[in-house]
């Protein structure tokens, strides 16, 4: 298991799509963190709104696609190795919605644009982020994972591990930004504890949008 959110790069050539306008939405969410209760499943990232949601077993093909339009050097940072084609189709397949948590944003073309992955394991979850390069260094990234720590959060989970390649700096610097700490060299520990009050609440207030993430994977 691994990260990807290595240096920006151009789309491959199955992600470029013409991104059209979402319907208007009432209020204003920015992928630092989801404000607004009317508008809780939704982000502005790159000049385009995003849905953001838990995603079932009816986005795996979505997932699939996604995973697939990564470049070699976003499956090296992602899967800590250059996955075939094959590889990355049978780990899709594999994924289980009720056992992996899933968190997604999806662009108007309803194109999977990021995902953030946690597999619970008693008490502490892997965690793993992939984000299509158009939308890198917009803070969707944090945005999607912080979603997925709430949710892993409400499973009893208290610790989230990273794991990957040390040269890969951008995936150090989301995670710092969380409170992370170094465990060894590729490998670090988010504590899910409210032991320090600007995390408590903002676990709390991530946790208060995750109902509407579940919700909107019910409506999808």
């Amino acid at each position: 298991m691994n990260t990807n959110a290595s240096q920006e790069i151009e789309p491959a050539r199955c992600c470029r799509r013409r991104i059209e306008p979402w319907p208007r939405v009432r209020g204003r969410a920015f992928a630092r963190g989801i404000s607004n209760e009317d508008a809780a499943h939704i982000i502005r990232v790159a000049g385009a709104v995003l849905r953001v949601r838990q995603l079932t077993g009816t986005d795996l093909p979505a997932i699939e696609r996604h995973l697939l339009c990564l470049r070699p050097s976003d499956r090296q940072a992602r899967f800590l190795g250059n996955r075939a084609d094959e590889m990355i189709r049978a780990y899709a397949h594999e994924l289980d919605p009720s056992r992996v948590i899933l968190v997604g944003a999806f662009d108007p073309s309803r194109r999977l644009v990021g995902l953030a992955e946690a597999h619970p394991a008693d008490t502490t979850a892997e965690v793993a982020v992939s984000i299509d390069p158009a939308f890198r260094r917009r803070g969707l990234g944090r945005s999607l994972v912080w979603h997925a720590l709430a949710l892993a959060f409400e499973h009893s989970v208290q610790a989230a591990e990273f794991v990957f390649s040390p040269d890969n700096r951008a995936i150090v610097r989301l995670v710092q930004t969380l409170g992370g700490r170094s465990m060894t060299s590729g490998r670090m520990s988010v504590s899910l504890s409210a032991d320090g009050a600007a995390r408590g609440m903002r676990l709390k207030r991530v946790a208060r949008d995750a109902a509407t993430l579940r919700q909107s994977s019910r409506d999808a």
